[in-house]
């Protein structure tokens, strides 16, 4: 089972290497939504577009946050 911190999916440019594409809806609950997040991954990869330019694109799906959204990407917890 995956998730970001903060649960959100990530589709996003890398921000050093704009011509790699993180997609990670991650488990369960994303697996609902592989239908945006892979039209969103598509149209980064084939588009030189700002992310915000496309529809189903919300900022809490950046790689890296801003502001009162920044958080790890990722944090590790146990049983």
């Amino acid at each position: 089972y995956t998730e970001t911190a903060d649960r959100d999916f990530i589709v996003d440019r890398h921000s050093d290497h704009p011509h790699i594409v993180v997609a990670s809806p991650c488990s369960g609950h994303g697996f609902k939504f592989s239908m945006v997040t892979g039209r969103l991954a598509a149209q980064l990869a084939t588009s030189d577009a700002t992310p915000d330019s496309f529809a189903d694109w919300r900022p809490q799906f950046a790689l890296t946050k801003s502001g009162a959204d920044a958080k790890p990407l990722a944090s590790e917890w146990r049983d």
